[in-house]
């Protein structure tokens, strides 16, 4: 089973990079512990506190402020 879930990760990891770009891709890593900690929730019951939620705020901001598009710059004279 861990053979399957290593090949399915490292190929969706690589269409996600043929698809975007690399450093678009990369910040998606910090989003790992946040789906282990939601797994455990759903799976075992494991309770969330209040720091890992605040955790989870935290990556999450820095996902969204990492992989956002900025306006592309204007030119100066």
């Amino acid at each position: 089973m861990a053979v399957v879930v290593s090949v399915g990760a490292v190929s969706l990891l690589v269409l996600l990079i043929r698809r975007n770009a690399v450093s678009r891709v990369a910040g998606l890593f910090y989003l790992v512990p946040v789906s282990a900690a939601a797994l455990a929730w759903l799976l075992f019951a494991q309770p969330i506190g209040a720091t890992q939620a605040l955790g989870v705020a935290i990556a999450a901001m820095g996902v969204v402020l990492a992989t956002r598009s900025l306006p592309a710059p204007t030119p100066r004279r």
